[in-house]
């Protein structure tokens, strides 16, 4: 669970426990609300990935530039 505290300005990971909760709620903290969705434009959008063909390997040539 996240919890914040406004008078601090930082948030806090802490488990589900609720004699916790009820010690960080006398000092202060409350529970984060959830963030905002971003907007559209702005969110990730999943890659997919084309599926990799192989093809034959190519014949390499060598090339030795003669240095005279």
């Amino acid at each position: 669970m996240r919890l914040y505290h406004p008078d601090l300005g930082t948030e806090y990971e802490c488990p589900d426990d609720d004699g916790l909760l009820a010690v960080m709620a006398e000092s202060g903290w409350k529970v984060a609300p959830e963030p905002e969705a971003p907007a559209p434009g702005l969110a990730p959008e999943p890659v997919k990935y084309a599926p990799v063909e192989s093809k034959p390997a190519a014949k390499r040539t060598s090339s030795k530039a003669s240095t005279d």
